[in-house]
């Protein structure tokens, strides 16, 4: 899975946000903002990615455990799919 093309991170004061670009603007109108966590995954969503090698990212980058990270990666990953932000 990986992130559609069309969206694009913009940090904007100190808010870091997803805007839509081009035919991704049909997809959302608005935009999200992401935490630090949210982010990281979803820059790493911008190639393709498994739920195995996002939590293993996770746990990497920060001090959590698995049951935790893959918990995390799944709700993430859920939430794009709902808004059709993955491919």
């Amino acid at each position: 899975m990986r992130i559609v093309p069309g969206f694009i991170i913009r940090e904007i004061a100190g808010e870091v946000i997803v805007v839509p670009t081009s035919e991704a603007a049909g997809r959302l109108s608005g935009m999200i903002t992401l935490n630090g966590c949210g982010r990281f995954l979803f820059e790493l969503l911008q190639e393709e990615q498994t739920l195995d090698s996002l939590t293993d990212a996770l746990l990497n980058e920060y001090d959590i455990d698995r049951e935790k990270a893959s918990a995390d990666v799944q709700k993430f990953v859920a939430s794009l799919e709902q808004y059709g932000f993955l491919e």
